[in-house]
């Protein structure tokens, strides 16, 4: 999973997250359904915001997850109605993360790395280096929906550099890490075919390499 912490963060948190929020509100938008389970937190007269738009769903409110949630809670008052906001919105993150993603558990570690957005506590860096015992054999799925989102952005090409792949022959790894490494590399060049990998390591680590779990 440190592999994927790498790769977010050559895309940059921000942006990463910013393309996620963008497919949500899009959703969002479009779903009279989860629409209704938000509509109680809309604004319903007059404000001491008069120069701001008080519908979420406005251009202006939909351009940025930022003005999208302010939309909603700056028009709440209390913390227990701040509360039930949050629970309900984190059921409409699901539900949407559970259809692009098409799988619970991807859709709650994505939902993880969004949540700190809106006010639940989360440290960045544990999920995206990724202690999650769920995700195990998950990570080709992860990286997929990645490249979707980027792709969506109107890149045609995605290009991963291993860097410096040599260090996995230092002896720093036993046989069965070192196996279950390149058996996970496999799985990324085998079966998945959105990107391209690009390894650099030096001629002697080649040799090592296949001498201890050819490729």
């Amino acid at each position: 999973m440190e592999f994927i912490g790498s790769i977010i963060t050559r895309i940059g948190e921000e942006n990463f997250k910013k393309f996620i929020w963008t497919k949500i509100i899009e959703q969002i938008t479009h779903s009279k359904e989860l629409r209704d389970q938000l509509k109680k937190f809309e604004n319903r007269g007059g404000s001491l915001f008069q120069d701001t738009n008080p519908d979420p769903y406005a251009a202006e409110n939909t351009v940025s997850y930022k003005r999208f949630l302010d939309s909603f809670v700056r028009y709440i008052n209390n913390i227990k109605q701040r509360k039930e906001f949050e629970e309900v919105f984190k059921k409409v993150l699901l539900k949407v993360l559970e259809i692009e993603v098409n799988d619970t558990v991807l859709a709650y570690y994505f939902y993880d790395l969004l949540s700190d957005d809106y006010g639940v506590n989360k440290t960045w860096e544990a999920l995206s280096s990724g202690s999650i015992k769920q995700l195990d054999k998950k990570e080709a799925d992860i990286i997929r929906y990645i490249v979707r989102l980027i792709k969506e952005q109107g890149y045609t090409d995605f290009f991963i550099l291993v860097d410096e792949f040599e260090d996995i022959t230092e002896g720093r790894l036993t046989k069965m890490q070192v196996d279950n490494y390149v058996y996970n590399l496999r799985t990324l060049l085998d079966e998945h075919r959105e990107w391209c990998l690009l390894f650099a390591m030096t001629g002697q680590a080649l040799k090592k390499l296949r001498s201890v779990s050819p490729l």
